[in-house]
């Protein structure tokens, strides 16, 4: 009895950690602006442009921010310009430099 009061639980762990999983890959609707808004037109070490319409510059610094900490956990982004483009699109582009140490 202990045997199948032991596989039932770990059965019912197993599919409690699935349910949790599969949660976790819902989409966010915002994910989706920014995939179909913003797009990486450049990069490398030392600077990031991105081209976007329909959102605002905030949302695209957050991408800069998290794309220059990537490349070093030292570093931040600092917006260099923004200027239009065809078709009322705008690109950015923002610096990757290292945090001011006091």
């Amino acid at each position: 009895m202990k045997k199948y009061l032991t596989l039932f639980l770990v059965l019912l762990t197993c599919v409690s950690c699935r349910s949790t999983d599969k949660d976790s890959n819902i989409i966010d609707p915002s994910e989706i602006n920014y995939r179909e808004h913003i797009v990486v037109k450049g990069g490398d070490e030392k600077h990031v442009v991105y081209e976007y319409s329909d959102v605002r510059i905030d949302d695209v610094a957050s991408l800069a921010i998290a794309y220059c900490s990537r490349i070093n956990p030292q570093y931040q982004a600092n917006l260099r310009d923004i200027y239009m483009y065809k078709n009322h699109k705008r690109r950015a582009t923002f610096d990757c430099t290292p945090v001011a140490q006091h």
